[in-house]
């Protein structure tokens, strides 16, 4: 299974903004958009990601797929940086 930059991105965005509107304004997409990619992602991993009240939560399944995506990005970075 590989997963979807766009839906990861997305996912992030709310993950940092707490609130899908404000993600969707920055992402330039709209809100119902925004809410397709993050339910996209959650049945592509067979969980709930975001509790979705104001301002959203990350369920603990959530939290755990944002502390991946972050190492990976930092994997990302190092990996730019030694190749300079």
């Amino acid at each position: 299974m590989q997963l979807d930059s766009r839906q990861t991105s997305a996912f992030l965005a709310v993950a940092k903004h707490a609130s899908f509107d404000i993600a969707a304004q920055h992402l330039h997409l709209t809100s119902s958009a925004l809410s397709q990619r993050i339910k996209a992602l959650e049945l592509q991993l067979s969980t709930i990601l975001f509790v979705r009240s104001r301002p959203c939560r990350l369920s603990p399944s959530g939290q755990r797929l944002l502390t991946h995506l972050l190492r990976l990005q930092g994997l990302e970075q190092d990996m730019l940086q030694d190749m300079r």
